[in-house]
């Protein structure tokens, strides 16, 4: 009944801003918003949705292996899954299915049961992520029920780059190298980068060794009054270790290779319409050793492969956004093969061999009066997913409604209500066999997940020097899809009563000096059924803080991380305990156009997990990271 009535009430406001918006004489120098997937997008952190954050990967104090590790210095984000290079993350308790995901525009979809974690871009390479909180982001459709994370790896100067990561010994160690060419108009980018396996705090020795391979090229040219932009991406991974805590014991899982490559051209005008098609394709393997009694017991080798097509076209109308999208998915396949403990080959099963169509449409309008500033949208979508003789399809249409009101020129509060929803992945309904996890049993009657989630919050400038910010939130889901265990080798999905999710986020910054700049933030979670159950994915209460200093030839950061104990865990999860991780670099600018830069990791050398994830592996111990970076015209 909530649903309808939130919905009814949203409707009710577009029609009236839509009517108001002849009533009343609209300012014309309101800022434009776009909803689409790229550079529009970025705007609307500087108009309604207050606590939208773009990311410079070059402030960020961690080991930026993954961009979970980037992100999760962010209040209200955490990591997520078990480790290592697919390191996941987690946004104010969604994670999974339910964030949307992108590289310059093009939209990531993964069927693994873990999410994305976005490992195939080298971060060495990405200028920025753009992370959006908050119940609007509904206008993006399936998949974006709880954010957006978007990275951008594009407008860069030419640069070569080289970091070395020693691990405690000379064949223990971490490189990461990066040439990148660029001009007014184009710019092409390679990176190679190659870890040996780690050890935490305890000298366990991690799973998470790999090699990489990464090359870009990306044009931006403007004929007239058309904008063109192109972009293409190849990326190759190899003998890439799951980092889990049943390693080496009990699973040893390398993934031998990790393709991808992705290809975009995109067509704007004057900023007033924008058409974009783009293609993704992606094969990875897996091969998970089970261990008995210090030997192999068996072998399940899983291939994946998919393409994702898409197709994106908006329009913008005076204050008013059409916006217009086709992804279609392709050979989506499964297959395992399982060899015994003499590697003998035993059978094999192609468990998935699916195809999926998104189509959506939305318009959003913003409306100002005096003091008011709000932003409404709606949009259908029309989802399906077929596999042999089987299909699934559903519709869903979405509103969402984003106020923002300037008490005075030092305050601000911003309120936003919307309703979302998550249509079950491939992997979910149709998959059936063994996983780096176990064997997995997927449901074909799982229902669609909906939500219905509000926030409101609150913005004050003190002065020149200190503004605070506060960020409350509360999210109803309906049909939330969890995985749950059927017996000790055995687990599938279920939809599971109505899960509240809720929290709040409350950031402080401070510019001492225009040398010294420091930003705390603090979030509080937590996520139930309707049993009054703890569910998966809720993030730890913590605090984190980050204090910069930038004088004439010095750079000095450090990130203080305090997570409190966490008992609130889910059905596939265990309890952590408090911990306090510290990073810190330091960088010294030798010429203009020549930096290094001496970086250390967990200070503390402290014993923890990285996620509650009942398979989680310990973090690295505390390690030093060494670069230079050279940048010419």
């Amino acid at each position: 009944m909530k649903y309808i009535q939130t919905c009814s009430l949203l409707l009710i406001s577009l029609c009236i801003i839509s009517f108001n918006n002849y009533a009343f004489a609209v300012d014309n120098t309101i800022e434009r918003v776009a909803i689409t997937h790229s550079g529009k997008t970025r705007q609307l952190h500087q108009a309604l949705t207050s606590d939208n954050t773009v990311i410079e990967v070059s402030k960020v104090v961690t080991s930026q292996r993954s961009t979970a590790d980037i992100i999760a210095q962010t209040a209200g984000v955490n990591l997520n899954g078990q480790g290592g290079l697919f390191q996941s993350y987690n946004i104010r308790g969604f994670s999974k299915g339910r964030l949307k995901t992108e590289v310059n525009g093009i939209s990531i979809i993964s069927d693994r049961r873990a999410g994305n974690s976005l490992s195939f871009i080298p971060t060495s390479i990405v200028d920025s992520v753009y992370l959006q909180k908050g119940p609007n982001s509904t206008l993006y459709g399936t998949g974006a029920m709880g954010g957006v994370v978007s990275l951008s790896t594009i407008d860069a100067p030419s640069t070569v780059k080289l970091s070395f990561q020693p691990q405690g010994s000379i064949n223990n160690n971490t490189t990461d190298a990066l040439v990148r060419y660029a001009d007014d108009s184009m710019s092409i980018g390679l990176v190679h980068r190659q870890a040996d396996k780690e050890k935490a705090a305890n000298n366990t020795i991690l799973n998470s060794q790999f090699e990489q391979t990464y090359l870009q090229a990306s044009l931006n040219k403007d004929i007239n009054d058309l904008t063109v932009k192109a972009f293409t991406a190849l990326s190759k991974g190899r003998d890439i270790g799951k980092s889990s805590s049943e390693f080496p014991n009990e699973t040893i899982t390398i993934y031998p290779h990790d393709d991808h490559w992705l290809s975009q051209i995109e067509l704007s005008h004057n900023e007033q319409w924008l058409i974009r098609l783009y293609h993704h394709n992606q094969d990875w393997q897996s091969d998970t050793k089970t261990i008995e009694d210090s030997h192999v017991n068996r072998s399940n080798i899983t291939t994946y492969q998919s393409d994702t097509f898409g197709t994106y076209a908006t329009y913008l109308l005076d204050n008013t956004q059409l916006g217009i999208e086709w992804i279609g998915r392709r050979n989506i396949t499964i297959e395992e093969k399982e060899f015994n403990t003499l590697d003998e080959f035993q059978f094999s099963n192609q468990s998935v061999d699916a195809d999926e169509d998104n189509v959506g449409a939305y318009i959003s309008h913003q409306w100002a009066h005096h003091k008011f500033t709000v932003n409404s949208g709606v949009r259908f979508d029309h989802i399906s997913i077929s596999q042999r003789e089987q299909s699934k399809s559903d519709q869903f249409l979405s509103f969402s409604l984003d106020t923002h009101y300037q008490v005075n020129p030092k305050t601000d509060i911003n309120f936003q209500v919307a309703n979302a929803f998550r249509f079950p992945s491939v992997s979910e309904l149709f998959f059936s066999g063994n996983t780096p996890r176990g064997n997995t049993q997927g449901n074909e009657l799982l229902k669609p997940e909906e939500s219905l989630g509000y926030q409101l919050s609150v913005s004050h400038q003190f002065n020149n020097v200190f503004k605070l910010e506060a960020h409350s939130y509360l999210y109803y889901v309906d049909n939330y899809i969890e995985r749950y265990r059927i017996n000790d080798d055995l687990r599938s999905f279920r939809n599971t009563n109505e899960v509240t999710i809720k929290g709040a986020e409350l950031t402080a910054t401070w510019q001492l000096s225009s040398a010294l700049s420091s930003a705390i933030g603090a979030q509080i979670q937590s996520s139930k059924d309707g049993n009054n159950s703890y569910v998966d994915d809720a993030i730890p209460n913590a605090i984190k803080w980050n204090i910069n200093w930038q004088g004439q030839d010095f750079t000095i950061n450090n990130q203080l991380n305090y997570q409190f104990s966490f008992n609130n865990s889910g059905p596939s999860e265990q309890a952590l305990d408090s911990q306090v991780i510290w990073n810190a670099s330091v960088a010294y600018q030798l010429q203009p156009n020549l930096n290094v830069t001496a970086a250390l990791y967990n200070i503390t050398d402290t014993l923890y997990y990285g996620s509650a994830d009942e398979d989680a592996a310990y973090q690295p111990e505390r390690t030093i990271n060494f670069t230079v970076q050279w940048m010419f015209n």
